[in-house]
């Protein structure tokens, strides 16, 4: 696919919006979700504790409909980059569940049981209070993740395109490029397909449409970039990536290095490289 240089550039600045705003989004809410956390002492009450899974459950929320919003905004400017027609009829939001419906209220009590094992472990205090304070925002950044992946992925669907692909984004990385994301940057999906994701995963997506596969070309800019900075030693380290996708009851599907395996929402990689 041929693409001018007008057109690319059209493209990196929407990526990079879509980007800086789901980043604010995450960031604004894991810092309340924290703040939440913080205040709070009443570890081992059971209402109380269903109080605050409530609380970070309804900060999370507003930040999903935030991002959802931002998404309908993304695809129409991603259109307008690309060069197609602009699709006119999408809802400015679409309400998908993200962990495939489970019970925010449920998944926003992670943080209080995290304490109480920890302090029966012998973790003081201090300590049990910092690691629940990091799993609640943990939960929320990634249900912000969730929700900008499904709301994303549905409305390409309803705008009529059939395919779309990820686009690595190195920049957005402390550790440089992700070599899960890389290794499956390599393939397409249907848009009746969710995008396969990671532990904080800075990936965005584009449609394939008829005029070409411009995340195929954008991806490898970035990578030719990386190769560059880095030398011969970056492609021996990506062509030894192997991933697998394997279905998370609460995630939906997840990229892991091959081999890997978990049990449960709380074994998800955190990649440092992502």
């Amino acid at each position: 696919m041929t693409i001018s240089a007008a057109k690319l550039r059209n493209l990196e600045a929407t990526l990079a919006a879509q980007a800086a705003e789901r980043e604010a989004i995450e960031h604004t809410a894991a810092a309340e979700a924290a703040a939440a956390v913080d205040a709070f002492d009443s570890w081992y009450q059971a209402t109380a504790v269903t109080a605050l899974a409530t609380q970070l459950a309804g900060i999370s929320s507003t930040a999903q409909n935030v991002i959802r919003g931002a998404g309908t905004e993304y695809v129409r400017g991603a259109a307008a980059a690309l060069g197609v027609a602009n699709p006119r009829r999408l809802p400015t939001t679409l309400r998908i569940p993200v962990r495939n419906g489970a019970d925010p209220v449920i998944v926003h009590s992670r943080p209080a049981a995290l304490y109480r094992r920890l302090r029966s472990q012998g973790v003081n205090e201090l300590d049990a209070a910092a690691a629940a304070q990091q799993r609640a925002a943990d939960a929320v950044s990634t249900d912000v993740m969730l929700a900008n992946r499904d709301n994303v992925i549905n409305l390409f669907d309803r705008a009529g395109y059939k395919r779309y692909r990820r686009v690595i984004r190195p920049e957005l990385s402390q550790t440089g490029t992700c070599g899960l994301c890389v290794a499956a940057a390599d393939r397409t999906y249907s848009t009746r397909e969710l995008l396969p994701i990671h532990g904080r995963c800075n990936c965005e997506v584009l449609p394939i449409t008829a005029k070409g596969d411009a995340a195929q070309v954008l991806n490898e800019i970035d990578l030719s970039r990386a190769y560059t900075d880095a030398g011969s030693t970056l492609r021996r380290d990506l062509a030894k990536v192997r991933y697998q996708v394997r279905t998370h009851g609460e995630y939906g599907p997840v990229l892991t290095v091959a081999g890997q395996k978990f049990t449960g929402p709380d074994d998800i990689p955190i990649l440092p490289a992502a």
